[in-house]
Parts: structure tokens; C-alpha cells; sequence
């Protein structure tokens, strides 16, 4: 079985030329590979450019600078990446990534359903709500939702927030193919 370094795939597309069984796709900017279609045939591995395809169990990536992760923009303005998970590092039980919410934006109201969710600020300030309270977070704040239960965070001060995020289990998006 094989799988796409995230932190190395640069989404050429050259994966998903090559393979005769439709195995590889394109997800955003990263290849991922469907393990039911996949043959094992090494060809994807073989003509990667960035040499991001390798066996499961082979070595995948297990230090990933921030620098090395994809923006995914969103709406309010704040953009997260994807730094640990199945995808890139073989992680199964969790995903772990950073967001960064514009000054006077949020992290709209949401559930997960199955994760728990752990956040720590690293700069910024701003308001917490989960359930029916609220509490004023910054830089040092550790903050942990169980799973199913609603939560926001808004950026209330002068300067983007900045946390690092990690779910158990990881978001179904994380997870490996």
C-alpha cells in the first residue's frame, strides 16, 4: 500500500497521470491514494517528482516545519494547516495543526461530533465560548473541548490569534486514504 507525504506533495499531478487503475487523485493541492483502486504497482512512487509517494510503513514525516504545510483559507478570515496527521506523518490517532484568526474575526461556532478537540494560544487574544461560557484567552491558554459540544473563539484583540490545534481522533480529512 502507498501514501502521499502531504508535506513534501506539491499536487503536479503527475501520480494521477500515470496510474492506470485511477488509484491517485487530487484533493486541493495533495495527492492522495484510494486504497481500494490501488494495485501496488510502485509506478506513482517511481515518477514522483518530489519523491512524496512511499510505502505504507516506509518513512514518512516525522518533523514538519509550518513553512512546509499548505494555507487552507477560510471564511471568516483565519487560515489553518495541517501539520501531523495520517496523511503526511502515518499519524492514526490524532491530527495536529495551526490556525491563525485575522483581528476581529473568529473561529465560527462548530461541532465535532466524535473529536476532542485540545488548543493552545501562542499570540493573540481573544474570547472563548463553549456552551454557555465565556472566558478571555491569550497567549499561554490551553484550552480542550469534549467531543459534541459547541465552541468559538473571536479575536478580540490587536493582533492575529495564533493556536496550535490537535483532534482525537482526527477529522475524517485527516486521516490516511
Amino acid at each position: 500500500m502507498y501514501r502521499v507525504d502531504a508535506g513534501k506533495c506539491i499536487g503536479c499531478g503527475v501520480c494521477v497521470a500515470s496510474c492506470s487503475q485511477g488509484a491517485p487523485r487530487l484533493e486541493g493541492d495533495v495527492a492522495v491514494i484510494d486504497p481500494d483502486l490501488c494495485i501496488e504497482c510502485g509506478t506513482c512512487a517511481t515518477l514522483c517528482p518530489q519523491e512524496a509517494i512511499g510505502e505504507v510503513g516506509a518513512e514518512m514525516s516525522v518533523v514538519v516545519h509550518e513553512s512546509q504545510a499548505q494555507a487552507v483559507h477560510k471564511t471568516p478570515p483565519r487560515t489553518s494547516k495541517l501539520l501531523i496527521s495520517g496523511r503526511n506523518a502515518g499519524a492514526r490517532h490524532l491530527s495536529l495543526g495551526l490556525n491563525e484568526t485575522a483581528v476581529g474575526s473568529r473561529i465560527p461556532e462548530h461541532v465535532h461530533p466524535e473529536q476532542e478537540e485540545a488548543m493552545f494560544i501562542v499570540s493573540g487574544r481573544g474570547k472563548f465560548r463553549i456552551l454557555e461560557a465565556e472566558y478571555d484567552v491569550g497567549p499561554g491558554t490551553a484550552l480542550f473541548v469534549p467531543p459534541g459540544v459547541p465552541h468559538e473563539l473571536v479575536n478580540t484583540g490587536d493582533e492575529p490569534i495564533r493556536l496550535v490545534w490537535c483532534y482525537a481522533p482526527p477529522l475524517p480529512e485527516h486521516r490516511s486514504p
